[in-house]
Order: structure tokens, then sequence, then C-alpha cells
């Protein structure tokens, strides 16, 4: 499967996500503001709670 330039563009370059893992603070600040959008999308959805007849792990 081949993958779109957008697709392709939208990601970021893996020595950034390994200096975010080690712990580079600039590197961290880059993976925070490119994921931006999607965790403000992510907190503004409506939780519900886990019922007991469904498995919440």
């Amino acid at each position: 499967m081949v993958k779109s330039a957008s697709t392709r563009a939208a990601l970021l370059p893996y020595p950034i996500i390994a200096a975010a893992v080690r712990g580079e603070p600039d590197a961290v600040n880059t993976v925070i503001r490119h994921y931006s959008g999607y965790i403000a999308a992510l907190s503004t959805r409506t939780s519900y709670p886990c019922l007991p007849l469904f498995l919440c792990g």
C-alpha cells in the first residue's frame, strides 16, 4: 500500500520521536505542537461511564 504525499508529510520524523522519548524538551514540545489539535479534539468529547455489561479495559 502506497501512502499519499500528504500522509507522509503529516508524520513526524523518527529522530524527533526518538528524541522526545529520551526526554529532550525541544522534541517533546514539537510532538505536543504536532498533536495539539488531536489532543484538543479528544479532550472535548463526551465521555460515557463504563457499564458492567461491557468489558472496559
